[in-house]
């Protein structure tokens, strides 16, 4: 899983940026945009197109994932699409079944117009650093949050499109938003418990999140608006091998409303981030992962995923 501008690799904590946009294409001023598709796609949808709320199982490494679209705002009334274009946005929701899911959705999704048209999601996604296209999740547990396109300015949608096809969305006549229920965190351990992250053979790292700091005062890496979040972690490693992964990538924030947020980014003097790893076995490092969050985001829980479909969470 990663995030706007960068995302995490099939092996979390290996991240590498982004620099391809989809979508359109921009162009200067006095140069009409051509926002140009990222491929082409059957007029029609492949099959029977469900409605908002439709919810089916998406690919994913683990147990079961399944998804639903539950809103579509057309246009996005936030952000600067390029000229001659305009920004779509798609509520999403994923749910875990009995047993740990990953997923890493972001070139699967496409969302197609009626004029033949797919475009795949906008790396540059106004919604912030909360993108649920790669994700790891408890059993039991949800994302939520938006995915955003980038569509010429005059064309109809049709359809959206995950996964070859695995779960097909009207967006033609998309009818009202789903109605979700709260999103509830499950009973994970609290803030204080040690869990050993167990990720290849001889790899383990005893957890531990002792204290958080909120807000935490940042001097670069935060925007108006938004306020920076900090949980502090002991980390022992326990295991035969070398831990090998820096836990700034490893660990997810997520808020009351089912939105995940990543740490990076934050520069902050008061709480002082795992630069240096002390990785060999028997060594143990206090340090901070802080992430940037909207004001009104109220986060609840944590989570840690060292491998795909390996994941361990704490409320917080």
């Amino acid at each position: 899983m990663f995030v706007m501008g960068f995302r995490r690799l099939a092996a979390p904590g290996l991240a590498v940026a982004v620099t391809v946009l989809a979508g359109c294409t921009g162009h200067a001023a006095a140069d009409p945009a051509d926002c140009r598709p990222d491929t082409t796609a059957p007029t029609a949808a492949p099959a029977p197109p469900d409605p908002l709320g439709a919810e089916k199982p998406i690919p994913s490494k683990g147990g079961v994932v399944t998804a639903a679209v539950t809103s579509v705002r057309d246009p996005l009334p936030i952000g600067r699409p390029d000229p001659g274009c305009r920004l779509v946005g798609l509520g999403f929701r994923m749910r875990a079944g009995s047993a740990p899911g990953s997923v890493d959705l972001f070139s699967q999704m496409k969302v197609v117009t009626a004029a033949g048209g797919a475009y795949e999601l906008d790396p540059e996604s106004v919604e912030g650093r909360d993108g649920i296209e790669s994700t790891d999740l408890m059993p039991g547990d949800e994302r939520r949050g938006t995915f955003v396109f980038q569509v010429p300015a005059t064309q109809r949608l049709r359809y959206f499109s995950i996964g070859g096809n695995a779960l097909i969305t009207d967006l033609a006549a998309p009818g009202s938003p789903a109605s979700l229920p709260p999103y509830r965190p499950g009973a994970w351990p609290p803030l204080g418990t040690t869990q050993e992250a167990v990720r290849l053979a001889g790899e383990r790292l005893a957890v531990t999140p002792q204290r958080v700091l909120d807000p935490t005062p940042a001097s670069d890496g935060v925007a108006a608006g938004r306020r920076a979040y900090s949980v502090q972690l002991s980390l022992h490693v326990t295991g035969t091998k070398p831990w090998p992964l820096n836990p700034e990538h490893l660990v997810v924030f997520l808020d009351s409303q089912g939105r995940q947020w990543f740490p990076g980014f934050v520069t902050t003097s008061a709480a002082p981030p795992f630069e240096n790893l002390q990785s060999e076995p028997g060594r143990r490092q206090t340090a901070w992962v802080t992430a940037e969050i909207p004001a009104d985001a109220r986060i609840v829980a944590m989570s840690l995923s060292p491998y795909p479909g390996v994941v361990y969470a704490w409320r917080l």
